[in-house]
């Protein structure tokens, strides 16, 4: 309950307020005809699902992306508060409570014919749409004219375009009603067909090729299209901006059918560079596709085809196959992440799209490096990748002497390796040895324990004085060898096609 006073003997209040806004949807129809009329007809669908009835109201709607929310500010709300305890030295601080955003409510009312608005509604809608509905009072000559026979005024507002309706309606709680909101004619708007391997792995669908030529922005919406009166299937009409364009998909073609072959990925080394111990690698990645396109129909159409990337960022190259004639295809646009073709389809008619996508790779591989503290050759990546795939540079006298230092470092790295194992296998002998010398006693047994365990500890000194210390030079010496081969290497290799 709301109550008013004054000191006054008589005056005036306008009261105005807020409610959980009314919905509204947009819905279109768009009328084409072989003449090339074409129209797009806009209506906002109101629903009133408050408690009251809207009687006698002028109806404005709004279409854009405002930022709306519902908050607790309707809601009464009591913080709890935390005892001070005033003995203490220190004062506790007090608490805040955040506040919520505040809407500021309309302007008030305007006078209509000597009369002033005694109620205003005004509330925000889901998806970024805005309703204000005001309730007039009319002569009672005017009456109440059907939603459907009348165009709202409509301007631009900033981002939103504000559509007001010319003629008061009732709407009672509950219900919904239609309003008309705009009716122009499309000049530059056309059928065609239009295909993308993800919508539709065989078949394209009947599209609009639609540009906004209206002098105001379009919302979001569902679209009825009508061919020759005819319904011709639904599509969504996107925001528009004044002089953007969109496809509108609304109805399979049958009588168009588009097979694509995926070709295999082919990869192929076009250019190695051996230069200062590094090996800097191109190479190029191929992706093809064809597109079989068969029209059965009598009528000829324009298709478009968008194509989807298969590598990252490609160099496209396309054909056109008709009639044993094959022709460069013109990229008609370039998408996010693909692109598109526009061709003519004739009637009774087959023809091939090719579509080439190709790309250079580089790649730099550091033949020899250091990594915590450990210096690394990568011998065995040049000779899987250049040698054993049979590459340009298999047979190559510097990649060819790089292996045959390689394989010398490896014999010389077995050598030392068996070295060592031989030793640990000669103290595994001693130290049997020295067990059977404990238990033996002086007999024969033991003197011939003795003999073997001197044998076994002169046979690791050499290993570890003599030999271990010459294989380690010799390792190190054609270590030396193979990195300096490595970095002398210098060779430039470029595929001829």
């Amino acid at each position: 309950e709301l109550v008013l006073s004054t000191t006054e003997g008589r005056s005036e209040a306008v009261v105005q307020y807020t409610i959980p806004a009314s919905a509204w949807k947009i819905s279109y129809r768009l009328s084409l005809n072989e003449e090339g009329d074409i129209r797009l007809q806009g209506f906002a669908v109101v629903d009133n699902n408050t408690e009251e009835d809207w009687s006698d109201f002028q109806v404005c709607v709004v279409t854009g992306e405002p930022i709306t929310f519902s908050t607790d500010l309707a809601s009464s709300k009591t913080p709890s508060r935390k005892h001070v305890n005033l003995v203490n030295d220190l004062a506790l601080g007090s608490v805040e409570v955040e506040s919520p955003p505040m809407v500021m409510a309309g302007a008030a009312g305007e006078a209509v014919d000597g009369m002033v608005d005694d109620s205003l509604s005004r509330g925000r809608l889901r998806g970024g749409r805005q309703m204000m509905a005001r309730r007039v009072s009319a002569p009672e000559s005017r009456g109440i004219v059907l939603a459907e026979t009348e165009q709202a005024d409509v301007q631009e507002v900033g981002d939103f375009s504000v559509f007001e309706s010319e003629s008061v309606v009732t709407i009672p709680a509950k219900r919904s009603t239609v309003i008309p909101m705009f009716n122009v004619e499309i000049g530059e708007a056309k059928s065609v067909l239009h295909y993308k391997h993800a919508n539709h792995a065989e078949r394209a669908y009947r599209s609009v090729d639609l540009k906004n030529q209206a002098d105001f922005s379009l919302g979001r919406g569902v679209c009825t299209v009508f061919e020759e009166a005819a319904y011709s299937g639904s599509c969504i009409i996107p925001a528009l901006k004044p002089g953007e364009s969109q496809l509108l998909p609304h109805a399979l073609e049958t009588g168009v059918k588009i097979h694509r072959d995926r070709r295999r990925q082919r990869n192929k080394i076009v250019g190695l560079q051996l230069s200062k111990g590094f090996c800097n690698t191109s190479r190029r990645q191929r992706r093809e596709f064809e597109y079989h396109i068969k029209n059965s129909r009598d009528q000829i159409f324009t298709l478009v085809l968008d194509h989807e990337y298969a590598l990252s960022e490609p160099e496209i190259v396309s054909t056109l196959v008709q009639d044993g004639k094959e022709e460069d295809l013109e990229i008609a646009s370039k998408l996010s992440e693909g692109v598109r073709f526009s061709i003519s389809l004739e009637a009774k008619s087959e023809v091939v799209i090719r579509v080439l996508e190709h790309r250079i790779d580089e790649t730099r591989v550091e033949l020899i490096s250091v990594s915590q503290r450990q210096e690394n050759v990568q011998i065995d990546w040049l000779e899987k990748n250049l040698v054993k795939t049979d590459g340009p540079l298999a047979k190559d006298e510097g990649v060819q002497r790089c292996l045959e230092i390689n394989d010398k470092l490896e014999s010389v790295r077995r050598l030392i390796s068996d070295a060592v194992k031989e030793t640990e296998v000669l103290a595994e002998r001693q130290e049997r040895l020295r067990q059977n010398i404990k238990s033996g006693g002086q007999d024969d047994f033991s003197i011939r324990w003795r003999n073997e365990l001197d044998e076994s500890e002169n046979a690791i000194r050499d290993i570890e004085d003599e030999r271990l210390p010459k294989l380690r030079d010799r390792e190190q010496a054609v270590y030396s060898d193979l990195k300096l081969a490595i970095k002398s290497l210098s060779v430039d290799w470029l595929h001829d096609g």
